[in-house]
């Protein structure tokens, strides 16, 4: 009753403080963002309209998957459904036993002593990692990892009709959420999330990679001196004019831009030629690189 009452005492807290600073939540401390910049970004991606780029909302609510972040709201069934599993591992001690050969009617052998204390030291190991999952899933509780840091997985369920589950986890902050449905459904969603991964994870390399004025080598053997300017904005698409006007606010905004036209035409045809999407990265990197070099665009 304790630990009920002061978890949903905590959720109250945590959001009154939030209504009044959401950068004061603990979810955005976790980021270790001391200059906002996760935090801005976070909010742009939530406000996105373009279809190919909206968050894509599931469970309810529960999940959302921008093009940068992976932001769970565990729920308050969560964390009582953990909050009792300690206990429910202790009385399940008093079931261990093991089946004697040979006897009638599947007799149970009383489990013994060695095994009993083997089985309470692996409760008792276990407790640091509840306590940690129990902390991420408190009333009021909201996960936010980096898209390109979270490990996606798939399930399926040979039901009638069949089920599929699709499972994100960050191992490193003990996020975990899971979004059960439609087999197909879950499907075409698990591949566009391990798109926007892709794509994130390119525009990082490809950014860190331009800073040291180098350019990523293309995997088809794609030479960037082939890469003209008007090229690799017809690639991508992009006006050049709207590139120049980013790019004289900052050099932030003009690889933002960019960024942002990347991720435009790689979504908006996930099932084109490898070939063709490897021009599209190789066009990303020329122009990441003149933009860190403020070479002319």
């Amino acid at each position: 009753a304790v630990a009920i009452a002061a978890a949903v005492s905590y959720g109250i807290y945590v959001a009154l403080m939030s209504l009044h600073d959401f950068r004061r939540h603990p979810a955005m401390a976790e980021l270790s963002d001391p200059n906002g910049r996760f935090i801005v970004a976070l909010e742009k991606d939530l406000k996105e309209e373009m279809h190919e780029l909206k968050p894509r909302v599931l469970d309810d609510g529960k999940t959302i998957i921008t093009m940068n972040w992976f932001v769970h709201l565990p729920g308050n069934f969560s964390f009582f459904s953990r909050l009792f599993q300690p206990l429910l591992m202790m009385t399940n001690l008093a079931g261990i036993g093991s089946s004697v050969p040979g006897a009638q009617g599947g007799d149970i052998k009383p489990p013994s002593w060695i095994g009993l204390l083997q089985r309470c030291f692996q409760v008792i190991g276990s407790l640091p990692s509840w306590l940690h999952l129990l902390r991420r899933s408190l009333p009021g509780a909201v996960q936010v990892s980096p898209l390109w840091e979270v490990q996606l997985g798939f399930r399926t369920d040979q039901g009638t009709p069949p089920r599929g589950q699709v499972i994100l986890w960050d191992a490193s902050r003990g996020h975990f959420a899971e979004v059960v449905g439609d087999q197909k459904a879950l499907e075409k969603l698990a591949r566009e999330i391990a798109t926007r991964q892709a794509v994130a994870t390119k525009l990082i390399t490809s950014a860190a990679i331009s800073e040291t004025g180098g350019i990523q080598k293309a995997e088809g053997g794609l030479d960037p001196r082939s890469m003209s300017l008007e090229r690799c904005y017809e690639v991508l698409k992009l006006c050049r004019e709207d590139m120049l006007a980013a790019q004289s606010i900052s050099k932030e905004e003009g690889k933002a831009c960019l960024a942002r036209a990347f991720r435009l035409r790689v979504l908006e045809d996930p099932d084109a030629e490898k070939r063709k999407v490897e021009e599209v990265g190789l066009a990303l990197d020329v122009l990441m690189r003149r933009i860190s070099l403020s070479l002319v665009m």
